[in-house]
């Protein structure tokens, strides 16, 4: 689905003006991409295969997380994907609701299926991931103010800041 969404973002700024606007929203929908394959494979995917294989039902973990868990996750991309082509072809016009549920709301549905996808192998919901999704909520209720483009900008600003906070928390998990 993550390459997926990247030839669609990478077809319909083919198809647009190489001006700024048009650029920074194809680059915010990359960097998406590139934010939601990091938080989904850096920590989760490791932990989740380690969990299944120490599991007593291992088909019955592997089923949950690997296959209901993940159609929020998936959706959560494709949706992403949509939010990216409109912002790419029209960075400038003010976001509709449908819009900025689709820019935000699909970053909604990947962080709470990821957090929950990781929640299965750990004894707690990412609290990175609560944070994100604080900042979606509120990104999404200002989302008719402002432009695609902002949001986009959002998004990608959203998911760095869980993705670092995931990191610097992996990474003092191994220090301790």
């Amino acid at each position: 689905c993550l390459g997926e969404s990247l030839l669609v973002s990478g077809a319909t700024f083919a198809e647009t003006d190489w001006a700024a606007p048009e650029m920074a929203a194809f680059l915010a929908s990359f960097a998406t991409t590139i934010g939601m394959w990091w938080v989904y494979f850096h920590i989760g995917h490791k932990r989740g295969a380690h969990q299944i294989e120490h599991s007593d039902d291992p088909g019955r973990l592997a089923r949950m997380v690997y296959s209901y868990l993940h159609i929020l996750i998936v959706a959560g991309v494709v949706l992403s994907a949509v939010g990216a082509e409109r912002a790419i072809a029209h960075p400038g016009d003010a976001a509709t609701l449908a819009e900025s549920a689709s820019v935000i709301g699909g970053l909604i549905l990947f962080l709470l299926g990821n957090g929950l996808f990781k929640w299965a192998s750990s004894p707690y919901f990412p609290l990175s991931h609560i944070v994100g999704l604080g900042l979606c909520l509120a990104a999404m209720l200002a989302g008719p103010w402002t432009n695609l483009l902002v949001l986009n900008v959002a998004a990608v600003a959203i998911l760095a800041l869980v993705a670092a906070w995931e990191n610097r928390s992996q990474a003092a998990v191994k220090l301790a």
